[in-house]
């Protein structure tokens, strides 16, 4: 079955006065017709995870299989803030 449009319960709610109070700002800086997109720009709703769905995705490893080399070179300034995002996510839960 192809879905044109996502189910309801794909569609995160407003869980909590925090978070009402977050879109209102947000939609304060938006131009009307964005307004109905003020959840997308929101940081209280960008660090949490969407709700798990009848359809999620597990991807199945192999096992621990070491990365060649790196994919770029980084200056220190980089690798710093990519470990600071790396670590920022794990304790989120992202990663």
């Amino acid at each position: 079955m192809i879905l044109s449009h996502p189910p309801l319960t794909a569609i995160p709610s407003i869980e909590d006065d925090e978070d009402i109070k977050d879109l209102e700002t947000i939609r304060k800086t938006l131009l009307p017709v964005y307004h109905g997109y003020a959840d997308v720009f929101s940081p209280v709703r960008a660090d949490k995870l969407p709700p798990h769905r009848p359809y999620n995705h597990q991807i199945k490893l192999t096992g621990p299989t070491p990365v060649p080399g790196p994919v770029y070179s980084l200056s220190k300034q980089e690798s710093s803030k990519l470990r600071d995002h790396i670590a920022e996510n794990v304790a989120k839960g992202f990663l």
